[in-house]
């Protein structure tokens, strides 16, 4: 064997000398352990004194995870429960599992309900029942197995709960309403901070009360501590796109004049509380996540010509990052809109990077991740270069090429780990292998 060869997977021997392949430690059954781990850098392809180790590549500590690489999987909704469960299904472990199998560095699952009212459409995965918890565990069990990190978004949909599918509205695209019916798995329970529906065809919502807004927080804690007996490594609070908490921060859908409206700091009471429940329930030796929309992107802008704020901005984004901060958030994915029907947004590739940006020049010890029509290697790198962030989260772009960490690492003219059983695949004459 080569030296490489030799390190390809951990093996033990028998006292009469017989070597026995190891299986991954948590795996739940036999599972071959690679080391290092899938999507960990190697060595260059070819050997050179000016070559550097794309960032891309580099490894990420946080708390004590280190992260392979600083690819990432944006969370993206399924819809592929059984109407009504919850359950994650053996769709949920192929899905998942490929992507610990190709070497991403953190794996996200898609927003997933504390509550059954708290889910988008009847197809999604949910966390609120115990009976969750050996679905969930089947996957990260698998996850870990590859050398994979797993995260748990947990979410509340809020006024944009109660819809049909984006398939089933895909296939009948005239349909006047996108309310999903209590015959077909809907549910009229919709909460919102103010009864101001999404757009017009989605439900008008349920002002939440102050017994409602308790009973989020006491589902919200209850799926953390399912998330912690389901073994996910990192949890991240859904503050983006329209769903409960960010409709709670920005004034274009919270009107309330408790203490939950009005003043930034009653708009940013509610998910402050959650943070806080969160960092303090959670595993202190595992880290936090917030996913923010950083701006509403509003026609009319942050502020009306009296200084008032009238949307959800990147001034008003800086001073709850801060606070997260003290709490102890240990990365903010900056992503944008999905609140406002009538937002502007110029979806082209990159789009969010100078939220980012803005956001990394106010927090510069903070880690913080881009996302948005992300789509090459040299387009990543460059952003972790110019450190306008440091993390990469992609979405779409993983649906299409999976093998986003193997291909840009050839693309880069570096060599990753894959799993032993697919070190088939790579020519080692063509290799440079560094030692153990």
């Amino acid at each position: 064997m080569s030296e490489f060869d030799e390190n390809r997977y951990r093996s033990s021997t028998t006292a009469n000398g017989a070597l026995l392949t190891v299986s991954a430690p948590g795996a739940g059954e036999f599972c071959p352990l690679t080391v290092p781990r899938p999507g960990s850098f190697l060595s260059p392809v070819k050997p050179s004194s000016s070559f550097k180790v794309p960032k891309l590549l580099q490894p990420l500590k946080l708390r004590s995870l280190e992260f392979k690489n600083r690819i990432f999987l944006s969370p993206m909704a399924q819809y592929s429960c059984e109407p009504g469960t919850g359950n994650p299904s053996r769709y949920h472990l192929v899905h998942y599992g490929q992507f610990a199998m190709r070497g991403i560095g953190c794996i996200m699952t898609e927003a997933t309900a504390i509550s059954p009212n708290g889910r988008m459409t009847p197809e999604d995965v949910g966390i609120w029942h115990d009976r969750h918890i050996p679905r969930w565990r089947a996957i990260t069990d698998f996850v870990h197995s590859q050398g994979g990190y797993m995260g748990l978004q947990l979410n509340h949909a809020g006024r944009r709960g109660s819809v049909y599918t984006p398939q089933l509205l895909g296939e009948h695209p005239d349909l006047e309403s996108h309310v999903c019916p209590p015959e077909a798995g809907g549910w009229t329970d919709v909460w919102s901070p103010s009864a101001i529906p999404y757009y017009e065809k989605y439900i008008t919502p349920k002002q939440m009360s102050l017994s409602d807004i308790e009973t989020f927080k006491n589902d919200w804690l209850a799926a953390v501590l399912r998330g912690i007996k389901a073994g996910f490594d990192v949890i991240e609070l859904h503050a983006s796109h329209g769903y409960l908490l960010h409709s709670f921060m920005s004034p274009i859908s919270n009107r309330r004049t408790d203490k939950y409206g009005g003043s930034l700091e009653n708009r940013m009471r509610l998910i402050l509380e959650i943070a806080l429940m969160t960092r303090q329930t959670w595993p202190q030796d595992k880290p936090v996540f917030c996913r923010l929309s950083v701006t509403d992107h509003h026609a009319e802008g942050e502020k009306d010509s009296q200084g008032a704020y009238i949307s959800w901005g990147e001034e008003q984004s800086k001073i709850m990052i801060a606070e997260l901060v003290r709490i102890g958030i240990d990365l903010v994915d900056c992503t944008s809109g999905g609140l406002d029907a009538k937002q502007k947004v110029a979806a082209e590739p990159g789009h969010n990077v100078p939220l980012a940006k803005a956001m990394k020049a106010a927090f510069p010890n903070l880690p913080l991740g881009s996302v948005g029509l992300i789509k090459t290697a040299a387009q990543a790198e460059a952003i972790l270069q110019s450190g306008d962030a440091d993390v990469i989260h992609l979405g779409r772009e993983l649906l299409r090429q999976a093998d986003f960490v193997l291909n840009a690492a050839t693309e880069m003219g570096a060599v990753v780990q894959l799993p032993a059983q697919w070190h088939r695949a790579i020519t080692w004459s063509d290799l440079v292998i560094p030692g153990p």
